[in-house]
């Protein structure tokens, strides 16, 4: 790309099959794209893997929304003010040192044996998530290969999202599914939901409006998000998670 941009200038635009890509190549083009038209360049292209279509999407889902609609600045402002805000994130100082107990309590347990330290982090820091959604752990410390089994299928699904599709490149294809990859990841996606979607109902079914909220799914339930919008944020977080701690330790290894 850098070739082509020093012969063909800062704004190129590539024919991918049916798809058209525009790619901004110089800091100039890139402020132009991510700062002053951001607004109308802020959508995203719904990939033909995905599960469901755009207007479903625009209603359930932050990342994959194709605009910035009424509905998905509400849920956007929701997860800000209420999850990862300064005030919420200090509020959670508590549950963060009460999991870093936990986990040094388990390790000293362990001494003489072999530890998987990078899976007992990853169990740690998904039930500290865990907990500030839905009040619950949902990996047990003691339960062997269920960190591992989690990572790998949050890979697998990450993995799935990542690879070209011919469907994408011509969109004809798209109900044929010719690759399998809808097909592989709508099973990912009913893994990943099935891990605390009995945990939705339940409290769904003992929600009493405008009463006492004690996590992040108390405040779904009173804005009167249904269960697919849930799963769908509740998804991205442990997303982000296994994201974050795989640049960490790309990072460290650099280092």
């Amino acid at each position: 790309m850098a070739s082509f941009a020093t012969t063909h200038g800062p704004l190129i635009s590539l024919k991918l099959g049916k798809q058209l890509l525009v790619v901004g190549s110089s800091k100039r083009a890139a402020t132009e794209i991510l700062k002053s038209h951001d607004r109308l360049l802020s959508a995203r292209y719904v990939f033909k893997a995905a599960l469901f279509e755009s207007h479903v999407l625009d209603r359930i889902a932050i990342v994959w929304a194709t605009q910035c609609s009424d509905g998905w600045k509400s849920l956007r402002a929701l997860c800000k003010n209420e999850l990862f805000s300064a005030t919420a994130i200090e509020s959670q100082a508590v549950l963060r040192e009460k999991k870093i107990e936990e986990m040094v309590e388990f390790i000293g347990r362990r001494e003489g044996e072999v530890v998987r330290i990078g899976e007992v982090v990853l169990a740690i820091v998904f039930n500290t998530i865990a907990n500030l959604i839905f009040s619950v752990d949902l990996i047990g410390l003691e339960d062997d290969g269920a960190a591992t089994g989690l990572k790998s299928l949050m890979w697998r699904m990450m993995k799935l999202g990542a690879t070209p599709n011919i469907a994408d490149f011509y969109p004809i294809l798209g109900g044929i599914d010719l690759q399998g990859l809808k097909r592989k990841m709508a099973v990912c996606v009913n893994q990943m939901f099935g891990i605390w979607g009995k945990h939705i109902k339940e409290r769904r079914e003992k929600h009493v409006q405008d009463g006492p909220r004690s996590d992040f799914l108390d405040v779904f339930l009173a804005n009167g998000f249904e269960d697919l919008q849930i799963n769908w944020v509740a998804m991205v977080c442990k997303l982000r998670l296994i994201r974050s701690r795989h640049r960490l330790t790309k990072q460290n290894k650099t280092n």
